[in-house]
């Protein structure tokens, strides 16, 4: 079983609700040195996320069977999974969330199911609330937001008269849902949030980047387009459109929460900003990538060069920042992929190319790759068991762990958990 986790498009989605609840204070504006650590690659350990780490192999019913593209969320002890495409022509059906313990594994339910009908979403990886106690579904009929627990109620439909085309849920806290505004055609970086009451009175709004001129967001191609998916290092996905003419990528972008920060992130941007009423200087964390650096601006205007390098994937708690980036077009040959973790406190940051993955200092066991934040801020990644079949077969002197007593070879993943 050889399974892929996508994160493209469930970006917004997915760093809401893996946002740490931990908070120490206003977090201090950085700079992530990446043309400096790229020089000197070095190896990359478990031990600069975390002091544990921890193995969870997630069981496997007929109810609850993991696909080749799976999403994650997270809701204290648990993480709700749904299957679903890295590219969707709305002919997904029939998948349910499914929750399982984070501690043990164990599959606890499905919340809901696909379809079109009354309580039916349209995607079955829910948004999260900030206190972790609501989750919400874009349904299937394409107005408002369904509403669950985690124990599986259905708590009603939010804003039942919205059309989430034209909104992109962003997140909710203190019972006040912050949407993002629909801007697709027009020429412009600017980004236009609405802050409303879950009745659905609008409260408050945010403007970000006002005067700034982009491109437009809209695809527009003429002739015969090819859709290509390119697998980043922490594997979500970028989606690009080819034509005899011109290539687009799918520009979007990403929040979550650090603390009680929101941050926000644009696709093949450099800068993480913070997304709050605020006046003034709103960046967080800068990637430093010196002369290689692609300006967002100039997305879709002209391609990314074999000497660019962009950052592809970021993950943040308030200690740790572990990112990914691609030096040339991630679709082009030749071009070179790496991972790389940046320390808050000691402003140190270390790259070391992707195939390296990040050493298991703590334990022993086989390399992995992070690619999820839990709300305890702990890091998260997964390991298939073809890959730990594979890596026992060709490391025999390492005895198999007792975590893996009962697994068999096509069962569900492990969770790789490093927390302090």
């Amino acid at each position: 079983m050889k399974l892929h986790y996508y994160g493209w498009l469930a970006g917004v989605m997915l760093l809401s609700a893996c946002g740490s609840k931990e908070s120490s204070g206003s977090l201090e504006p950085g700079t992530v040195d990446v043309v400096g650590a790229i020089e000197k690659p070095e190896e990359l350990k478990a031990s600069m996320l975390g002091s544990k780490i921890r193995f969870v192999p997630l069981e496997t019913t007929d109810s609850a069977l993991l696909t080749d593209s799976w999403r994650a969320a997270f809701v204290d002890d648990k993480i709700v999974i749904g299957n679903a495409a890295a590219i969707s022509f709305g002919g997904d059906r029939g998948n349910s969330a499914m929750v399982f313990d984070l501690n043990t594994g164990k599959y606890i339910r499905s919340i809901g199911s696909q379809g079109e009908g009354p309580g039916e979403y349209s995607h079955p990886v829910p948004y999260i609330n900030k206190e972790g106690t609501l989750l919400y579904f874009s349904p299937g009929n394409r107005m408002g937001w369904e509403t669950y627990d985690i124990e599986g109620r259905y708590k009603g439909k939010i804003m039942p008269d919205v059309p989430f085309d034209s909104l992109t849920f962003v997140a909710v806290r203190d019972s006040v849902i912050l949407l993002q505004l629909s801007n697709r055609e027009a020429p412009s970086r600017k980004k236009v949030y609405r802050e409303y009451s879950l009745s659905g009175n609008l409260l408050d709004s945010i403007v970000m980047f006002p005067d700034q001129g982009a491109a437009s967001k809209r695809l527009v191609f003429s002739g015969n387009t090819s859709i290509y998916t390119h697998d980043t290092p922490l594997r979500s996905t970028i989606i690009e459109f080819k034509n005899e003419d011109k290539s687009i990528v799918w520009a979007g972008d990403r929040t979550w929460y650090v603390g009680d920060e929101l941050h926000l992130k644009e696709d093949y941007c450099d800068t993480i900003y913070r997304l709050d009423k605020s006046i003034g200087d709103k960046v967080s964390l800068v990637f430093n990538t010196g002369e290689h650096r692609f300006p967002v601006e100039n997305v879709n205007k002209e391609n990314i060069k074999e000497d660019n390098i962009f950052i592809t994937d970021v993950l943040e708690t308030p200690s740790k920042v572990v990112f990914a980036l691609s030096h040339g077009w991630i679709g082009d040959d030749g071009h070179k992929e790496y991972i790389g973790i940046y320390d808050r406190e000691t402003k140190k940051t270390s790259i070391s190319p992707t195939e390296n993955k990040i050493t298991d200092d703590l334990s022993g066991f086989m390399p992995f790759i992070p690619n999820m934040v839990t709300p305890k801020g702990e890091i998260v990644g997964y390991l298939t068991m073809e890959e730990i079949e594979e890596w026992l077969e060709d490391n025999p002197e390492v005895e198999r762990p007792a975590w893996l007593n009962g697994v068999k070879s096509d069962d569900n993943p492990v969770l790789v958990i490093i927390s302090d």
